[in-house]
């Protein structure tokens, strides 16, 4: 028979965090709401095609994660009332995220940030201390052999 290993497993509370839309004031964030909440609705969300009805079904179910059960019928009139698109829903998306986390969430520039710097410059390999040991014992003509060897390994 196994041992028991001990009690394991952090308690916390409901959430009670609110945020403002539009008109609505104190919408509550849902209850639940947790990082394991939203990674189980994307693993769910991964099998859906995004050009089908279900995947604005999904979009929908999606905020009902976020929006306590309660205000969600409130929050989502206000969102048809002032015609949002789901880009403008993201946005709130990242608000509550970032404000439940403490953590900024960055979106990633849409222009390229410039050339990646490069780590130091790797050793030689064999064969150029090879090629340099030659050409300074004066043998230049080995030298050339060890470097045309070279360039066919790389090449093939």
């Amino acid at each position: 028979m196994g041992r028991h290993l001990g009690n394991f497993g952090t308690v916390r509370p409901e959430r009670s965090d609110t945020f403002n839309y539009f008109d609505e004031v104190d919408v509550r964030v849902h209850p639940d709401l947790t990082d394991l909440f939203l990674t189980d609705f994307m693993i769910r969300a991964e099998t859906i095609d995004e050009n089908s009805a279900a995947a604005m079904t999904a979009t929908r179910e999606f905020f009902t994660l976020l929006v306590h059960p309660d205000d969600f019928a409130r929050f989502w009139a206000a969102a048809l009332r002032n015609r949002q698109m789901v880009s403008d829903l993201l946005g709130t998306v990242y608000a509550i995220v970032e404000g439940m986390s403490s953590r900024p969430t960055v979106r990633r520039s849409a222009s390229s940030a410039g050339r990646r710097k490069t780590g130091r410059k790797s050793k030689d390999d064999s064969s150029s201390r090879v090629i340099r040991r030659l050409e300074q014992a004066g043998r230049p003509d080995l030298a050339l052999v060890a470097t045309q060897a070279r360039a066919a390994q790389r090449a093939g």
